[in-house]
């Protein structure tokens, strides 16, 4: 590897942008997000200075910033950033662990920077390039295994015990679980268990909120059409008879479709928009069956002022 631009923010854009002009703009983006979180890093500043002047100093051109700066800018960019020393490397993460199981299997963006002499950091591109734009640094480690290449290792107990209980898991996504709960393949299982289950009664009580709106709305408009009405009301009935079937049809249709959908596995993210989704359908529906029950009781009241009124007419005219 080579180093490439010297000092933080020049390193930082250099390896996120692919281009070190954009320093400035880093390091202000960095500013604002620690005065944002002063709750969290006020602590990370020297006893005997106040964090709004570390801040201000932060801001200017050619003060040195250190490990805090690079830590939020990690959580700033959801991005990790992979430190390298003579002798020790050490990786700054941009989400906790939890996010990324939502986030699924997609890898985050790795900066890679070189901290030496103490007092300096710089921007680690490949000795054959590329020399502009993203760096696309190369590493082959144990760490960088493929995932068809860990499917082929041999598994150890523990990694049996968990597929044989949940044989559709990964075995990357078992081994990730194992090293969270410390090697206990007992709440490893729980945990794919109860993440499972809390699926399936999301997507179950999603539903039947829906069909149980649909029913409702239909049980509402069949009753409506049944209650006692003039004769002219009985006639005015006639013309709407075929609006009303077609929108009976158009809701049945519906609860057979919510019946016989098959559920998909989601992500997490995926699952909230479609509750959301289905909640707002559900509430349309409501809204349309009780404006339908107000239309038709407006016009009720409508029917029986002109017939209360015609029958005056009558009475004063004998």
């Amino acid at each position: 590897m080579v180093i490439a631009y010297s000092a933080r923010d020049r390193s930082l854009s250099d390896q996120y942008y692919g281009r070190d002009s954009k320093h400035k703009v880093i390091r202000q983006d960095i500013c604002q997000y620690l005065k944002e979180n002063e709750e969290t890093y006020k602590f990370f500043v020297e006893d005997d200075v106040l964090f709004e002047h570390h801040l201000e100093n932060m801001k200017q051109d050619g003060t040195f910033g250190g490990n805090m700066e690079l830590v939020a800018f990690a959580k700033l960019s959801k991005v990790d950033i992979k430190v390298y020393q003579p002798g020790f490397i050490y990786v700054i993460k941009g989400t906790e662990d939890e996010d990324e199981e939502e986030e699924g299997e997609c890898p985050r963006q790795i900066l890679h920077i070189a901290y030496h002499d103490w007092e300096h950091y710089s921007s680690v591109r490949n000795l054959d390039g590329p020399f502009t734009g993203p760096p696309e640094i190369k590493i082959t480690t144990a760490e960088q295994k493929t995932e068809e290449e860990e499917e082929d290792d041999e598994f150890d107990s523990k990694e049996k015990v968990v597929l044989n209980a949940c044989p559709d898991i990964s075995i990357r996504r078992i081994r990730r679980l194992l090293k969270k709960y410390k090697g206990n393949p007992d709440k490893v299982i729980d945990a794919l268990y109860e993440e499972n289950n809390t699926e399936n009664d999301i997507e179950s009580t999603i539903e039947n909120n829906l069909e149980n709106a649909i029913e409702s709305t239909l049980e509402n408009t069949v009753e409506n059409s049944v209650e006692m009405r003039s004769d002219e009301e009985i006639i005015e009935q006639f013309n709407d008879n075929n609006e009303q079937i077609k929108v009976k049809e158009e809701l049945e249709t519906k609860v057979d479709e919510v019946i016989t959908l098959k559920p998909k596995k989601l992500t997490a993210s995926e699952r909230k928009r479609e509750a959301k989704k289905k909640q707002k359908e559900a509430k349309l529906l409501k809204e349309q069956a009780k404006a339908a029950r107000r239309s038709k009781r407006e016009k009720e009241e409508s029917t029986q002022q002109n017939t209360s009124l015609s029958q005056n007419m009558k009475e004063m005219y004998i």
